[in-house]
């Protein structure tokens, strides 16, 4: 790829209307989508990954910080209540 392949793609990449931006307890991530639709997919997949992982993991936690989903019409704030339905891992 030449330099201004790689300027083409970054500007393409930045001009997407949709971004969520991430920020919890064990990274952070901002990334940029074509529609609402793909954006929306990407939080639910990072709530069920997060779920999961608190699940299975043992004595894990996960706390979500200043996240949000923006949108041409403005920004989302995005929060989740994570429920346990199996504490069998907070067991000592």
């Amino acid at each position: 790829m030449t330099h201004e392949q790689i300027l083409a793609a970054q500007a393409a990449y930045a001009a997407r209307p949709f971004a969520v931006r991430w920020r919890d307890s064990h990274f952070s991530t901002c990334e940029r989508f074509s529609s609402y639709d793909e954006a929306f997919a990407y939080v639910q997949q990072m709530w069920a990954l997060i779920r999961h992982t608190v699940r299975v993991s043992r004595n894990h936690e996960s706390l979500l910080w200043q996240s949000s989903l923006e949108t041409p019409a403005g920004r989302v704030q995005l929060n989740y209540v994570l429920l346990a339905d199996d504490v069998s891992s907070y067991r000592r």
